[in-house]
């Protein structure tokens, strides 16, 4: 029998590498962190510091042996109101890098008793020590309250800069009806529903300049934007 010794001798090294990287792998599982790196983005408001990630992790640094328990160590971060995603790695070299992705606030909320941001993805956020962020300030939210239609409307005030300079506040009552508050002005703008928010916003910016030309922005207690192709506008 004539043996393919060529076949034989890459089968070995087959083997032998397998085992290389499995022995490898289970001794860098098994090795004690020589050194952290935390990366945050974006790098230009940051809502938490290393210091308060290391203070989480810190507890479980000595149970960091396989890949399970990164993932496990990736929720507890990821559990924290500022992060969105964080993403965790172990070098050969022992070292532990930490990527983290915060969250984005895009409206502040005031209920009686408390105060936190809502994020683009519409989760929570706290109140940051290291950073406040202009934007909409939201009032009357309940736990039933639709965060989509609150989102919506802050996306809109944000990248608006006619709104964006002007409105104060942003209130949502009970039935999900909406209402804004104009710097400087006492007048409730009335919006209603989630429904044609679009075409109500466009006719409030031009019944707004008609009266800012005419000043008689103070006029007006009340300017009712909910019915179909018509403005309502109550006087003092």
């Amino acid at each position: 029998m004539k043996f393919n010794w060529d076949k034989i001798l890459l089968i070995i090294m087959l083997i032998f590498s397998i085992g290389l990287f499995y022995s490898s792998n289970v001794i860098n599982n098994n090795r004690n962190i020589d050194d952290i790196k935390i990366s945050i983005l974006p790098k230009s408001q940051y809502f938490i510091s290393s210091d308060s990630i290391l203070k989480v992790i810190d507890p479980n640094l000595n149970k960091i042996k396989g890949s399970k328990v990164l993932f496990s160590l990736e929720k507890i971060i990821d559990s924290i109101s500022y992060v969105e995603k964080s993403q965790i790695s172990k070098t050969v070299g022992g070292n532990l890098n930490i990527e983290i992705k915060q969250n984005k606030p895009i409206a502040r909320i005031i209920t009686d008793d408390s105060m936190f941001y809502l994020s683009e993805n519409l989760t929570f956020m706290n109140l940051s020590k290291l950073q406040s962020v202009k934007v909409p300030l939201i009032i009357g939210y309940e736990k039933k309250s639709s965060l989509k239609f609150l989102a919506k409307i802050s996306f809109i005030t944000q990248n608006d800069n006619f709104l964006n300079e002007r409105i104060s506040k942003i209130i949502i009552d009970k039935q999900d009806n909406l209402s804004v508050k104009f710097r400087g002005l006492d007048t409730n703008i009335f919006l209603g529903k989630d429904i044609r928010i679009n075409e109500k916003i466009k006719n409030l910016k031009g019944f707004y300049k008609r009266l800012e030309e005419k000043k008689e922005l103070l006029k007006y207690r009340e300017i009712n934007l909910q019915f179909e192709n018509q403005i309502v506008a109550i006087k003092n």
